[in-house]
């Protein structure tokens, strides 16, 4: 009878052990910690889900990580935060299904004096350079290739935290 018992503890015991392994395998949280673990977050998005994602770029500033990528050839963006344990959670992401060319506007770099304009364009945008007022500072964005490509372009924080843009496109 005592060995009985001690069988079903340990049977206990093991179903417990087994079940918390399962969960905690299945449950597993997803960060943005390299290139691959950024992808599995995009792709666990509902919003890219079935998509095509090409990374291409990956920017820290402190704690702060960006992506750009394209989904399907749609320029998109995906934000980071670090947590206490060093790990990339998603914060935001966002992405124009029906542009070639997007610029997104990364505001919440709380350890900066600056924020950033994002400008992401795919392989089939013909525009390679254009201009933006900021306020009333003036910026150029230049292109490298016709290909896929993405440019940063650091921006004065306004006084008050508020911005007007005008923005100047020219086809080749």
């Amino acid at each position: 009878m005592i060995l009985k018992k001690k069988y079903l503890i340990l049977i206990v015991l093991l179903v417990v052990i087994i079940f918390t392994v399962v969960y905690k395998t299945i449950n597993k949280p997803l960060y943005g910690n390299d290139q691959n673990s950024i992808i599995e977050v995009i792709n666990s998005n509902e919003l890219y889900k079935g998509k095509t994602i090409n990374i291409l770029d990956i920017k820290d500033f402190g704690d702060h990580r960006v992506v750009a990528f394209l989904s399907n050839d749609a320029p998109s963006v995906i934000e980071f935060r670090r947590d206490k344990n060093m790990n990339y959670k998603s914060t935001l992401s966002e992405t124009w299904p029906n542009d070639n060319l997007s610029n997104f506007i990364i505001n919440n770099l709380e350890k900066e004096d600056y924020l950033v304009v994002l400008s992401v364009k795919n392989q089939y945008s013909d525009i390679n350079e254009f201009s933006f007022k900021a306020n009333e500072d003036e910026y150029e964005v230049f292109f490298d290739t016709n290909n896929p490509n993405v440019q940063w372009t650091k921006l004065k924080k306004s006084i008050d935290g508020s911005y007007s843009f005008e923005w100047y496109y020219s086809a080749d």
